[in-house]
Formats: structure tokens, C-alpha cells, sequence
């Protein structure tokens, strides 16, 4: 609690944390792996550029690493915790956070627990043939659990690359293109302070910059150059990042086929972790988002458990402010959700709105009366939300 990145505690004892943190008990008890990730979390090294922080990051042989995907492989498939997803969730917190390749790391834990998972389906198959009455619930409770822990996995895996790419690797480009400019202008500056009294050697050297401009490509500065590096970023998540043949294209491929299917896959927590897992999908990559929208917003609409609606209503609200313009004819499916029979849904439904209407992401047309029928709610944390809400548009001037 007392450790931040500013005061160092925890690099001066990240070699005890990774010793005493990452051992066997963290094997037996995956809570104590969890606050060791939170504690390696604030190991950050960092160095400012204007209002971004650099961070300096550490080899994917360091033996942090090597620890960390021990643990997560080890326990895979032990059934009797509960707490993998949480610790997993904090050991790629701490991979993209301080590892200097985090995507090739990243994409060979994924391997692993796939291959995992697959060896573990055709033993079962095999035992379930020679003892299929005894061992049919058994082997059916084994694969739902670690099915639902690899697709989780896969879906807070692909987040992170997208915050990744999209924070520090851009962060990145910009800090090495500011480095690179800086260099041109202290030899320009140079060059200009050896002033030549001959009018055509003083001019040689422009013409030949000149020349030279023209033959290689101009390069981008400033705002120009931002916006480069931008749509290239943009160009990795969109097309990518989960493109068919990675192991995170193949992983959405599995996602995608076990939503979509509920009578086959009937675990309520498996389908919570896959549906859970589209939305991350759908933030990184714009296609992928557009393609799947449909089947997003039917489970949104039709699925049973309350659970799984609530949380892609928060999704929602990230895909909004992510892809406002894919998302704005779908507009009146949120408003719909306002009838949830659901206290919790509904609640989400009008914090998301709220935010999203004051922050001007989506428009009020003609569903502003859906909104206000929610003031007569029988629960009186939504009824009291709901004047909230028009408190605050009526303070910003939106209310018309």
C-alpha cells in the first residue's frame, strides 16, 4: 500500500518480491500471486516526455517473468481455486506494464494454456470412453472451467495490447521521432554557424537537402507526424492484431462460436467470460467490432442472466467512446434496455447514458422520454439517478 513508483520501495525489493512472492506458495495460494502483481505493479521505472511517462522496461528473459508464466501455466488446470482469472488479470497487468517484448510473451502464455486446454480435452475424451457414466460430469466440469479461464484470458490479453499500442508504443514513436528531430535541428544549427562567404557553397547545402527530400519522402513533423503514427497504430489494431492466423484471431474465432451458440454451451460463467471477452475483442479492432455487433447487442437483448447483460451494458459505453460513429445507429438497442426487468442492468443503463449524453458521445432525440419515465421507478436509486441526470443537463444547458 505504501509503495508508489515515485518513492522506489518496491524496485529496491523487487528481487525479494519475485523471490518471496513468486514462489511455490504462489502456486498453492493464487490471492497472495495477486497482491505480489499489485506490489510489482508500482515497480515502474519511469522518465517524463511533456505529460506522458516513459517506462523502462526489462528483458522477457528476467526471471519475473519466467515466474509469472510458471504460475499461470501451473495452475491452469486446478480446479479447486477460484481466484485464477483474478491473478491472471494482475500477471499481464505487470507483463505489459514492465516487460520490454510483452506481446511475444504474451502470445506464448496463450499457446500454452490452448495447448493445454487441448491435450486436457482428448485425454478426457479418452477416459470418458473406457468409464463414460462415471466420469461424463466430471470431465464436462473440468473442460467448461479451464474453457472459460483460456477465453478470459484471451480477452483481457487483447485489451491490454490495445492499451499498449495504443498508449505506450505510440508514446514511444513520439519520443524517439521528438529524439530524431532534436538531432537534425543541432546539426542544422551547426552547419549554419560555419558561414561561408561564397554565395553558391552557402546555397550548396540546401539544394542538396532539397535534392535529397525529394528522392527519400518527406518526413513528417509535428501534428503531421502524430497523425501518422496514429493511423499506424490504428492500422495494427484493425487489421493486426486479430487477424486469422495469430493466436488471438483464433482465440476470437472460438469466442465468437461459443456466444453465439448458448443451447450448446449452457455454463452461465462460461458464457459470462466469453461474452465478457467479445466486448475486449470488439474495443481493439474497429472490422471486428462492426462484424460483431449484431450478435453483441442479441445477447444484450435476449440473455437470461442478468450478469451478462450488466456487463455488456458497461461495454457499451466503452464501445461508444471508442467507435462513436459504428455505434450510433445502434442507439435506440441501449435505450431499450431501460425496461430491463433487472435492477442492476438498469442502474448500469443510466449511468452509462449519463455519462455518455453530458459528454456529449450521443444525442438526445426522441428517447428522452424513455429517460424520464425512469424517474417513476419503484426503486429509488434509479428514480433518484434519473433526476440526477437531468439535474446535470440542465446545468450544462442540454436540457431542451
Amino acid at each position: 500500500m505504501i509503495a508508489s513508483p515515485e518513492n522506489g520501495m518496491a524496485k529496491a525489493n523487487l528481487d525479494k518480491l519475485v523471490s518471496y512472492g513468486l514462489n511455490e506458495r504462489a502456486k498453492l495460494d493464487l490471492d497472495f500471486c495477486k497482491y505480489t502483481c499489485c506490489a510489482l505493479e508500482k515497480v515502474s521505472d519511469v522518465a517524463r516526455l511533456g505529460d506522458s511517462m516513459l517506462r523502462n522496461r526489462m528483458l522477457e528473459s528476467h526471471e519475473l517473468f519466467t515466474r509469472l508464466k510458471e504460475v499461470l501455466l501451473d495452475t491452469f488446470m486446478d480446479l479447486k481455486t477460484t481466484k485464477w482469472i483474478p491473478a491472471m488479470e494482475k500477471a499481464f497487468s505487470v507483463i505489459f506494464g514492465l516487460c520490454k517484448n510483452p506481446l511475444q510473451l504474451s502470445n506464448a502464455i496463450l499457446q500454452e494454456l490452448a495447448a493445454q486446454q487441448c491435450s486436457s480435452e482428448v485425454g478426457q475424451m479418452s477416459e470418458s470412453s473406457e468409464q463414460e457414466s462415471q466420469t461424463e460430469n466430471g470431465t464436462k466440469s473440468c473442460y467448461v472451467i479451464t474453457l472459460s479461464r483460456l477465453l478470459a484470458c484471451a480477452g483481457y490479453v487483447a485489451f491490454r495490447v490495445l492499451v499498449y499500442l495504443d498508449v505506450d508504443v505510440f508514446t514511444d514513436m513520439k519520443r524517439r521521432r521528438l529524439a530524431k528531430e532534436a538531432k537534425v535541428k543541432e546539426e542544422e544549427l551547426g552547419k549554419n554557424a560555419r558561414r561561408s562567404f561564397s554565395a553558391i557553397a552557402h546555397g550548396t547545402p540546401k539544394r542538396k537537402a532539397n535534392a535529397s527530400n525529394n528522392e527519400e519522402g518527406e518526413e513528417y513533423t509535428g501534428n503531421a507526424a502524430d497523425d501518422a503514427d496514429a493511423e499506424f497504430i490504428i492500422h495494427l489494431l484493425d487489421h493486426e492484431v486479430l487477424q486469422e492466423n495469430s493466436t488471438l484471431g483464433e482465440l476470437a474465432s472460438l469466442i465468437v462460436t461459443v456466444t453465439s451458440k448458448p443451447s450448446v454451451f449452457e455454463n452461465v460463467q462460461l458464457r459470462t467470460n466469453a461474452s465478457l471477452a467479445l466486448a475486449r475483442l470488439m474495443l481493439v479492432s474497429s472490422i471486428f467490432c462492426e462484424e460483431h455487433l449484431s450478435l453483441f447487442f442479441t445477447i444484450l437483448e435476449k440473455s437470461p442472466e442478468p450478469a451478462i447483460r450488466a456487463n455488456l451494458v458497461i461495454a457499451v459505453g466503452d464501445l461508444v467512446l471508442r467507435f462513436p460513429n459504428i455505434l450510433e445507429p445502434w442507439t435506440g438497442k441501449i435505450y431499450a434496455k431501460l425496461g430491463d426487468p433487472c435492477i442492476e442492468v438498469r442502474k448500469n443503463v443510466l449511468s452509462v447514458l449519463g455519462f455518455l449524453i453530458l459528454n456529449d458521445m450521443i444525442k438526445v432525440k426522441g428517447q428522452i422520454s424513455e429517460l424520464a419515465i425512469c424517474i417513476t421507478d419503484k426503486n429509488e436509486d434509479i428514480a433518484g439517478m434519473t433526476k440526477d441526470f437531468f439535474y446535470g443537463t440542465w446545468e450544462e444547458g442540454q436540457c431542451t
